[in-house]
């Protein structure tokens, strides 16, 4: 009888308090999240991009250019199928789940443009730098507006990126409103497992319109690569072999010139 007790008071907590749905803001603080500090608030998004308002494109920009040398085995063209939440914090209900799942979420990474005289790879990291995704019956536009280096190690490289999210209703022709609009800030850990197989376990939290946080999560995506590492003479408009040479010149590596 006691033992049946028992079972009824373990299985009323286990349905009460499950554990992958747990209070624990400490958690986040601590920094279980990652090795990574994310800001508190950010700030809203800009007026040209609030729900509500016709849909047309993302403010302007100044084009910034961080030329990063990167690990040879990272360099080429690279595709994942799908993207995998371990956990996520809900900042607004102070919840944390631990339940993993898995989302149907193609994605491309490119990551080297150019080769120097002694064979290193160089990345260009640039922004604003856009995409475009169909997302059921909305499109979701992406403008990465700030981009930069954490770490590049022999077997790895992390970098940081924060980036607008914008969801389009199409179906008004000529007049597509935007149903959301929120902020997103992102660290990306690019690791080797095998030969054209890498892993990138992904640090990021979401701020609604407004700035405030909404969600911090951790995730990771497996990626194969899709073709080798080709000079990328173009993107996101960027003259990159031009680019290029005048970064070797400003840091005083001429020798490296190709």
């Amino acid at each position: 009888m006691k033992a049946f007790r028992v079972s009824i008071i373990l299985a009323l907590f286990i349905l009460l308090f499950p554990p992958f749905a747990l209070s624990c803001l400490a958690d986040v603080e601590d920094g279980n999240f990652g090795p990574y500090i994310f800001p508190e608030g950010v700030p809203p998004v800009p007026d040209e991009i609030q729900p509500g308002r016709t849909w047309q494109g993302f403010p302007q920009y100044r084009v910034l250019i961080d030329w990063t040398q990167i690990p040879k085995w990272l360099a080429g063209n690279w595709f994942s199928k799908e993207y995998r939440i371990l956990k996520t914090y809900d900042h607004r209900e102070d919840m944390l789940y631990t339940l993993a799942m898995s989302r149907d979420t193609p994605q491309a990474d490119h990551l080297g443009d150019m080769q120097d005289r002694e064979g290193g790879i160089w990345h260009a990291l640039i922004s604003p730098d856009l995409y475009k995704y169909q997302k059921g019956n909305l499109i979701e536009y992406v403008d990465i507006i700030k981009v930069k280096p954490e770490r590049v190690y022999d077997l790895g490289f992390d970098v940081r990126q924060r980036m607008f999210h914008v969801l389009v209703d199409p179906s008004e022709e000529g007049n597509p409103k935007i149903v959301d609009a929120y902020t997103e800030e992102r660290v990306n850990e690019y690791k080797p497992t095998r030969p054209d197989v890498c892993t990138a376990t992904v640090y990021n939290r979401f701020f609604d319109r407004d700035g405030a946080p909404t969600h911090t999560t951790n995730a990771m995506r497996v990626l194969r690569r899709s073709s080798p590492f080709q000079h990328t003479a173009t993107r996101c408009g960027v003259d990159l072999t031009v680019n290029f040479l005048d970064h070797l010149h400003e840091i005083g590596r001429d020798d490296l010139v190709p």
